[in-house]
């Protein structure tokens, strides 16, 4: 929830998307010259570790 209407949106929709997708975004340090966030997301598998899919298949129907 946005708590100032100041500021742009980027810090609140990063934090929604991140959470859509497992992720968080945190405050890593701040200072007189702004602050660092990190957002942080779960590793995304490898398409070898996707099932496998028929999709895109000619041959399948």
């Amino acid at each position: 929830e946005r708590k100032s209407t100041n500021h742009g949106l980027g810090l609140s929709l990063s934090r929604i998307l991140a959470g859509r997708y497992g992720g968080t975004v945190g405050l890593a340090d701040t200072g007189p010259d702004g602050s660092v966030f990190v957002v942080t997301l779960p590793r995304a598998s490898s398409p070898a570790d996707a099932p496998e899919s028929s999709y895109g298949d000619p041959d399948s129907s």
